[in-house]
């Protein structure tokens, strides 16, 4: 069982009161729920680009688009803007 911790910091603020254990636990649930709000968000970017690859009126708007796709589906994989492969189709 956690005990529970009050705190008064320097500058006057005062702690929630949470134990530490508590306290990382909601950290915890914190950082999944931006993690999952993050995949969605790259998900959604990702579709929106295929989306305007696939009615891009010119080839260099379709390489721009597919290379963002690309770029969201394995953002790992991003090697850095490179202007003329999206010139000469690559």
């Amino acid at each position: 069982m956690s005990s529970r911790v009050s705190t008064i910091t320097i500058d006057g603020s005062y702690s929630t009161g949470l134990s530490l254990e508590d306290s990382i636990s909601d950290k915890v649930k914190l950082c999944v729920e931006i993690l999952e709000k993050a995949i969605v968000f790259e998900e959604e970017g990702m579709a929106f680009s295929q989306e305007r690859a696939r009615n891009a009126p010119s080839t260099l708007g379709r390489n721009l688009f597919n290379s963002l796709a690309k770029d969201e589906a394995d953002p790992e994989g991003f090697d850095g803007f490179d202007g003329n492969a999206m010139l000469d189709g690559g």
